[in-house]
């Protein structure tokens, strides 16, 4: 390598490492927003959460049916399309880690989402559950067939009524997305899940 190639490759280097880094920083700013204390859960822009976690329907595929579809809030969501009969339910779970550890949301007061129904009269159920089975919930509806943004506080989350406690938000393990009250037919449009302070 002549003396002209290394004093060419030298800024060449230098300038994709300053390249690399910036990458690195606005990515980490773009997940956890640490300054507007806000953690991105759940975009749909790739399979899985943003912390890493598996996604999916439940309790099986009879009831109801799940698609990353373009046409989000921002960029690609979620899409639901239920159908159950009285005494039936079904949703979609996600969870925070691939080994379904714990994750500590116990800093944040609310978790934001944007939906928008077909009809625009969807119901739904948020639940949080965690490591140890404990599990809360509070439900939601898509005002209109536009996207609104739901806000629900941590703290008005109460105890479901078939777990012996509620969720502990320092070891949160699942959102869940559940389908059990009129209207029992639907399609429900999910974007930009976030937990905020």
């Amino acid at each position: 390598m002549s003396k002209r190639e290394r004093g060419i490759s030298a800024p060449l280097v230098a300038a994709a490492a300053v390249i690399v880094v910036f990458v690195a920083v606005a990515v980490y700013f773009f997940v956890f927003q640490p300054g507007g204390n806000v953690m991105v859960f759940a975009d749909f822009e790739a399979p899985g959460t943003r912390p890493g976690g598996s996604r999916g329907i439940m309790p099986d595929n009879t009831l109801i049916s799940e698609a990353d579809v373009e046409g989000g809030f921002s960029g690609r969501a979620l899409r639901l399309t239920y159908s159950f009969s009285s005494g039936e339910w079904c949703g979609y779970w996600m969870n925070f880690r691939a080994d379904e550890s714990g994750y500590d949301v116990s800093k944040y007061q609310y978790i934001k989402m944007w939906v928008k129904g077909e009809s625009g009269n969807e119901r739904f159920k948020i639940e949080l559950k965690d490591t140890s089975d404990g599990a809360s919930y509070a439900y939601a509806s898509a005002r209109g067939t536009g996207y609104v943004e739901i806000s629900l506080g941590l703290s008005q989350f109460q105890k479901v009524p078939w777990a012996d406690k509620g969720a502990d938000l320092s070891s949160l393990k699942q959102v869940n997305i559940v389908f059990d009250t009129e209207p029992m037919r639907g399609t429900l449009y999910v974007d930009e899940i976030r937990f905020t302070g």
